[in-house]
């Protein structure tokens, strides 16, 4: 099943959240004047928000006490190390009934070999992780690609070209080993970027 709807209203008591504004894949279609947007994978149904956090598994109780909750958050977030299996975030996911894992997915793009295919032997490996999981999973690839501070996925070394290339390839890479129960979130900074470049070039 797709994680549960929790309403907006609580959203409101929690004190802590994963720090990021992100879109399931997804697109927005202009008819007539009027915004239509399409359903995007896993999205919450309308009036509603997924709660996220990302803390360490054994804080993850205390984090529920102090947001006031009695069930875990929705998604439940953590980091690779560069080039790092997906393998520990659904493990521990595994364990908590009821919530979802979110993978956020520190792959270094800066020598061009995600795009060109050359490490395709490790996105497959992943791809089949989030396979064999078996449930949803979302899967945040390179976040904050519009900032300045994670050199091995932002300008100069990787223009917004190159992150579309790779990301494009990633995503065909996973579709092509059947983990369609991934979701990519999409995950920019809130302003133009540091870096001078609008949002909407990395799209």
């Amino acid at each position: 099943p797709a994680p549960y709807d929790v309403p907006v209203t609580r959203y409101r008591r929690i004190v802590a959240l994963v720090a990021c504004v992100g879109v399931a894949v997804g697109f927005w279609v202009t008819r007539s004047g009027a915004h239509d947007r399409a359903t995007a994978k896993f999205e919450p149904a309308d009036g509603t928000v997924y709660l996220g956090v990302s803390t360490d598994l054994s804080r993850l109780d205390v984090f529920d006490q102090a947001a006031g909750i009695t069930t875990h958050p929705a998604i439940y977030n953590q980091y690779t190390h560069p080039d790092g299996p997906f393998s520990p975030t659904l493990a521990n996911a595994a364990t908590l009934p009821g919530t979802t894992p979110m993978v956020s997915w520190n792959l270094p793009l800066a020598d061009g070999s995600v795009a060109s295919g050359a490490r395709d032997a490790y996105l497959r490996a992943q791809a089949d992780a989030v396979k064999g999981f078996g449930k949803p999973v979302f899967v945040r690839p390179d976040w904050e690609m519009n900032a300045t501070w994670y050199p091995q996925w932002n300008a100069p070394k990787v223009a917004p070209s190159a992150y579309i290339a790779a990301w494009r390839h990633v995503y065909d890479v996973f579709q092509s080993e059947g983990a369609t129960n991934a979701a990519f979130v999409w995950c920019v900074n809130t302003w133009p970027g540091p870096n001078g470049t609008d949002v909407s070039a990395w799209y």
